[in-house]
């Protein structure tokens, strides 16, 4: 929740803002918990059954992704397909700013909600959806999860090394996430929309897809430019491994050491790890380019065993003393 420093009370951006919020699981519903962090009033309707997320903890469970992701919601149930559902699913949009939904295309029109229904009874209403494929193409129907859409999007295959390796599904539902943040960056967009529109609402169409594409950009940049795809096996970051290196200190504990600027790895080579040998290298004159792919790793081997001589914390300190980055790994 945003803290309005004016005054000194809790409201946000968004207060004000209503939100009927149809969305099940995790991409939609993460979403809305977003606008609801910045101020909106959000209500959740629930089918009789419940949102499946609900269960994913098992029988006698708290849910921490229901209450991770319907933070900050109210909430109320309705059988959409109840011959009745109509008339207080009216008052609700005719209360509403905002109606978000995440069914597959065409799943809300068939319960009688499609956009040109909602938009009569209320013409400022934004309905957004997020499907798993989008609304159009052969796709568009399926079902999907976060796994499908990385699957689908290219994004396991690349996190397992290459087409030739095992696919490796990233952690944190990650299409759902960032599904989730294309979803609720385009709802606002909307509402800036509606305010230079005379207060005339639109229909929003994104998608799990292809916001996970759009995640992809610069890799997918690259992969078109050299007409082939990274298929080596090794982890994902493994290129740039000597600007942003992972080492071990002397008091067995990791550390991160990302250095994007020349300048950076100067002020670490002369003041942190007291190697200005390794800033005059004709090798590394170009950091962070390395002249030889085959000198990345002996770069990487000599900066560990400095760092070796150490503890974290020194090092630590002595980074942020010169403006290195440089973090823990933390649990």
């Amino acid at each position: 929740m945003a803290h309005n420093t004016k005054n000194g009370t809790t409201g946000g951006p968004l207060a004000g803002v209503k939100v009927l919020d149809l969305t099940i699981y995790q991409n939609g519903p993460s979403a809305t918990a977003m606008l609801a962090d910045y101020g909106a009033e959000i209500i959740k309707v629930e089918s009789k059954t419940g949102d499946g997320v609900r269960f994913l903890a098992g029988p006698n469970s708290r849910s921490d992704g229901l209450m991770a992701f319907n933070r900050g919601k109210k909430s109320i149930t309705i059988d959409l397909k109840h011959k009745d559902a109509k008339t207080v699913m009216k008052k609700l949009v005719e209360w509403a700013d905002v109606m978000c939904e995440n069914f597959r295309p065409g799943v809300l029109d068939k319960l009688g909600y499609p956009y040109e229904v909602v938009s009569k009874w209320n013409p400022g209403i934004i309905l957004a959806a997020n499907s798993g494929f989008g609304p159009d193409g052969d796709w568009a129907t399926r079902p999907s999860y976060d796994a499908v859409a990385q699957a689908f999007s290219g994004a396991a295959v690349w996190n397992g090394g290459g087409p030739s390796h095992r696919p490796r599904v990233l952690p944190w539902t990650f299409s759902d996430e960032v599904g989730a943040m294309n979803f609720y960056s385009s709802i606002l967009a909307a509402l800036y929309a509606r305010e230079k529109n005379n207060g005339i609402g639109q229909q929003v169409l994104t998608s799990q897809v292809g916001a996970t594409l759009n995640f992809q950009r610069a890799t997918l940049q690259g992969s078109i430019k050299n007409k082939r795809q990274r298929d080596n096996g090794k982890e994902p970051g493994a290129a740039a491994a000597h600007s942003q290196q992972l080492q071990l200190t002397g008091d067995k504990k990791w550390i991160i050491i990302s250095m994007a600027q020349k300048a950076q790895f100067q002020r670490f080579c002369n003041h942190v790890i007291n190697r200005p040998d390794l800033a005059t290298n004709p090798l590394y004159e170009k950091f962070p380019l390395i002249r030889g792919s085959e000198n990345k790793q002996d770069f990487i081997n000599e900066i560990g065993r400095e760092i070796a001589k150490n503890t974290r914390e020194y090092w630590l300190n002595l980074a942020t003393k010169n403006s290195v980055p440089m973090a823990p790994c933390a649990t």
